[in-house]
């Protein structure tokens, strides 16, 4: 199976971007001496006493030939993990979506949510909605975003006239947003959209943003083109030309205050008049690559056979389709996403808080907040089990990366650890899952939907049913994933769920407007 490319979360995305060779090799700070540590003596006694270590033969031989986590999954949990639910979602995988080579999941997981609720209402067997269409409507919002925070810069350079002619032309604030090569002039706003600019991942707040702002239409409406599936070349071309546009703005700025000498009021004003030809830019690029997408209020017509092979047409437009979706009750073939909500588990804040961006939302003026409610693992757990026995999907984000194996379809702790452990020969591997947040070793990269849960006779989670993007050959188990509890304790950060499902006093905590924290976008989880 080609390997899908995975959506990072916004920290790791920032962390991502390329920095200058040139910051890490003048710093003063380091020592000239530090190389001295690590002596030559030191490394050939290493070298002599794995010569002496009967273990470290055995490792070097499953380490060699082929994948490490291949060659040393354990057999025992492929076993003990079955594919067997006392909870499922019905109509759930049909079909199994695939991302192909795209960051899409996000956008896939909100979307399989919602495709359910079509399907059911409408009476169809297996049913898309067009994913290609948010990812028009998604990279122009970033777009858009990107040179709002040009602007918000530029006010900053108005308190900061005398330090503008301290650094070279092409070091100024504007070019931070999407490249933060050179020195900062002001204080730090790095973070993933303004070091990515135009990229494929997201988060769940966004993806109801898009919805409320843009709706939906099937996906033979808009279907995928190669770059829709393929987006690299696409995402680095815009982001090309939103580089392109930071330095026309950054250079353009400095000649009307140090040449023309006009006001920074008037500088701003003159330089916002190219804004429509900028989003121009990005529009066509995009509309070559993924065709032009149906206008949010205009009318198209879906013809379609239902369950019973009879022939149905509807004509809607692309916001009435998605709020038709959203009206009646959770009992019904109908949900309102839009009240739905991010709740998190990050040990490093106190529980029962709202922690809230400070950037806001990649659709510029929408009322939806990118915020989250700090609950803990346990309360993640009442609410997707509540969902899921409600015959509801639901929206989660994962660390991918750890203790999974696509192959086989599980998603287990135990699956590797003490195997790797055998490896390396460390005994200090664990980590607590705040620890992993502050260090950087762990944080949701993918998003899917839980659409099962086995319980035992407690009524405790044992394993869950997950629903990926990668296509019915993505596992052997067309598609799905079985996750075990272990697993939901320790990597998966965030989900969405109805605020209804919540307790009493965490509906106040969101509905009342305080946050514990503000931060800004390059946070731990989606």
């Amino acid at each position: 199976m080609a390997r899908k490319k995975q959506v990072p979360h916004a920290e790791h995305e920032a962390l991502s971007v390329p920095r200058p060779s040139s910051a890490a090799s003048s710093r003063s700070d380091v020592p000239h001496t530090a190389s001295r540590h690590l002596s030559l003596d030191f490394l050939d006694s290493l070298s002599a006493s794995l010569d002496r270590d009967m273990s470290f033969f055995q490792a070097e031989t499953f380490a060699h030939h082929g994948s490490t986590r291949t060659n040393l999954m354990s057999r025992e949990e492929e076993i003990q993990d079955k594919f067997v639910f006392s909870h499922e979602v019905s109509m759930a995988g049909e079909p199994i979506t695939d991302q192909k080579m795209s960051g899409r999941c996000w956008i896939f997981a909100a979307l399989n949510t919602l495709r359910v609720f079509v399907a059911r209402r409408y009476n169809l067997n297996e049913f898309q909605l067009s994913q290609a269409y948010l990812l028009f409507y998604d990279h122009i919002s970033k777009a858009s975003f990107n040179l709002s925070l040009f602007w918000a810069r530029l006010s900053d350079f108005s308190m900061a006239n005398q330090q503008l002619k301290r650094f070279p032309p092409r070091q100024s604030t504007a070019i931070h947003c999407l490249y933060p090569s050179g020195q900062q002039i002001l204080r730090d706003h790095s973070s993933a959209v303004h070091n990515w600019g135009v990229q494929d991942g997201g988060c769940f707040d966004w993806v109801v943003a898009l919805l409320m702002e843009f709706g939906i239409v099937p996906r033979e409406k808009y279907t995928d083109t190669w770059v829709a599936e393929n987006t690299g070349d696409m995402d680095d071309l815009i982001n090309t030309e939103l580089r392109t546009w930071a330095v026309f703005i950054n250079d353009t700025y400095r000649d009307l205050i140090e040449h023309q000498h006009v006001s920074h009021k008037e500088a701003v004003k003159r330089i916002r008049l190219h804004k429509k030809e900028m989003i121009a830019t990005v529009f066509r690029t995009l509309a070559a690559h993924l065709g032009k997408p149906p206008r949010p209020h205009d009318q198209f017509t879906w013809e379609y056979y239902d369950k019973d092979n009879k022939f149905q047409s509807l004509t809607t437009t692309p916001v009435k389709f998605f709020t038709s979706i959203s009206e009646g009750n959770l009992q019904g073939p109908s949900y309102d996403i839009r009240r739905s909500i991010s709740i998190v588990d990050d040990p490093r804040f106190h529980v029962n808080v709202a922690i809230e961006s400070e950037w806001g939302n990649i659709v510029v003026g929408s009322p939806r907040k990118v915020r989250y409610l700090n609950v803990g693992i346990e309360q993640m757990k009442k609410a997707a089990i509540q969902q899921i026995k409600l015959n509801l999907p639901v929206w989660f984000a994962v660390d991918m990366s750890r203790a999974h194996s696509s192959h086989a379809g599980l998603m287990d702790t135990n699956l590797y650890n003490a195997n790797e452990r055998f490896i390396t020969g460390s005994k200090f591997l664990t980590l607590s899952k705040a620890d992993r947040l502050r260090i950087g070793d762990s944080a949701p990269d993918h998003a899917m939907i839980l659409v099962g849960v086995h319980l035992d006779d407690d009524g405790k989670p044992v394993r869950w049913k997950v629903e990926n993007s990668w296509g019915p050959k993505g596992t052997d188990k067309d598609g799905f994933l079985v996750m075990t509890d272990k697993f939901f304790d320790e990597f998966v950060y965030t989900m969405a769920t109805p605020i209804d499902f919540l307790p009493d006093h965490l509906q106040t905590l969101e509905t009342r407007g305080n946050v514990y924290s503000r931060v800004k976008v390059g946070l731990s989880w989606f």
